[in-house]
């Protein structure tokens, strides 16, 4: 449970104009996610960036700013 939580709170470090909730669902690479600058991530999101078997634990997720 709080796995999750630590990987919001890296977002957040590495995007501080980022607004990102803390219960954020996280599935796989963070390092596979782009985030702009002012980017607003709200409650209850998941962000499936390929931690899968199925889909080879590839695939990544960029956000532009604002």
């Amino acid at each position: 449970m709080f796995g999750k939580y630590r990987r919001a709170l890296k977002l957040k470090k590495k995007y501080p104009t980022c607004s990102i909730a803390n219960n954020v669902k996280i599935i796989g690479n963070l390092e596979n996610l782009v985030l702009g600058e002012n980017v607003e991530i709200q409650d209850n999101v998941i962000l499936h960036l390929g931690g899968y078997d199925w889909c080879d634990n590839l695939g990544s997720i960029e956000i532009g700013d604002n």
